[in-house]
């Protein structure tokens, strides 16, 4: 299937009691659904290679994909595609990505769950799917979301995630920690942060406090997503009161954030603790 994948920097609560920023490299996808066969798409290519004037692979590519902009072919596994052969066309997916658009580090579940709430973020918030694309709209991309999380899945079981003893996760114990504290006021950025491109690093730094609030809320949104990925479905339902009241927390903390780290945001505009209707639709649809 045509995709677009664009690089981003997400921000990640860390530390003790998840008081800290960390900036790591990451990527969003964005797609219009037009499924091809990988060996047509290759066909293709070396046609549009011989042509006058020649096409390079993703100019051709986007005429295919009804003129939607694209860069990478993301894998639908069918049921008679095994196992080995899925997590092949993972592994080259995932290589376009680091070599073509971003080089991420570190954890490549946990970058794709960053992923995949972007995606159920701007469902919810009602966002352009299409402002960089010119094309793929919440339809599309609404079906994306089983595909991203099964990629996901597999990533997590077979990509060095190692068991706990108990045998969990680590994003597993993570969740149930975040749960517990739900991040605190007075967020600071963690010194160790990967070291970014000179512009980026000091734009992002500047912009550190006024940003506090969606931090907040974005984390929060990323162990949503991490929770319906790894959870079974008896152990979600079980999981649900703790969100609700990891909102109310979330919300208390930015209340309580300097009138200059909140962004704009006003009390009196959000008399019901500090989260937009866009936060609460957002649980609601999970």
């Amino acid at each position: 299937m045509y995709t677009y994948t664009k690089k981003t920097i997400f921000s990640e609560l860390v530390g003790a009691n998840f008081e800290n920023i960390r900036k790591q490299n990451g990527f969003l996808t964005v797609t219009q659904f037009n499924a091809i066969h990988l060996s047509c798409h290759n066909e293709s290519c070396r046609a549009d290679a011989n042509m006058r004037p020649a096409k390079k692979e993703w100019e051709g590519a986007q005429i295919r994909n009804q003129h939607t902009k694209c860069n990478n072919l993301f894998p639908l596994k069918g049921g008679q595609i095994g196992i080995q052969a899925y997590g092949q066309t993972v592994d080259r997916y995932l290589k376009i990505v680091k070599q073509q658009v971003v080089n991420f580090d570190g954890d490549t579940f946990k970058t794709l769950l960053w992923d995949l709430k972007d995606v159920f973020r701007k469902l919810t918030y009602g966002e352009s799917f299409s402002r960089d694309t010119h094309g793929g709209g919440p339809e599309d991309n609404l079906k994306l979301l089983p595909h991203l999380m099964l990629m996901a899945i597999y990533v997590l079981q077979n990509k060095g995630n190692s068991l706990k003893e108990d045998g969990s996760y680590e994003i597993e114990s993570k969740l149930a920690k975040y749960l517990e504290c739900s991040g605190k006021k007075g967020l600071e950025e963690e010194k160790s942060a990967m070291e970014y491109e000179e512009e980026e690093k000091k734009e992002d730094v500047k912009g550190t406090k006024s940003q506090n609030e969606q931090v907040q809320i974005d984390n929060f949104l990323f162990y949503l997503v991490a929770a319906l990925v790894v959870k079974p479905w008896k152990d979600w339902k079980a999981l649900r009161l703790g969100f609700v009241n990891a909102l109310g927390r979330t919300a208390a903390n930015i209340a309580s954030l300097p009138a200059e780290d909140q962004s704009g945001f006003s009390l009196k505009a959000q008399p019901e603790g500090g989260l937009k209707d866009r936060e609460r639709n957002f649980l609601l649809h999970a």
